[in-house]
């Protein structure tokens, strides 16, 4: 079954977990270069985000993109998405899924 396939509060449970996923990670990271600690993030990113590194950006954008128009969550735009994965990419200094 896919996660798409779930009632509408599942997936803004989903979405808003895998949303905090990502804050979690920015903040390791961050702390990490903050402390000049140089590393390869990808063992991080796939341990502690829901989808992993390849999937996790791709899956989020599907269950945005599931809601209607009137169902869209208004605390967390595509916009908002779109910049929290490029500030991961960033920081971590890789290309996320």
């Amino acid at each position: 079954m896919s996660v798409l396939d779930h009632d509408i509060k599942f997936r803004y449970q989903l979405l808003d977990r895998m949303r905090q996923d990502v804050g979690y990670c920015i903040r390791l990271i961050r702390n990490d270069k903050e402390e000049n600690r140089k590393g390869d993030y990808t063992f991080l990113l796939n341990n502690h985000l829901w989808g992993g590194q390849e999937d996790h950006f791709k899956t989020m954008i599907d269950i945005w993109n599931s809601f209607s128009e009137e169902e869209k969550p208004e605390w967390y735009s595509l916009q908002q998405l779109n910049h929290d994965k490029a500030e991961l990419e960033e920081i971590s200094g890789m290309t996320l899924g």
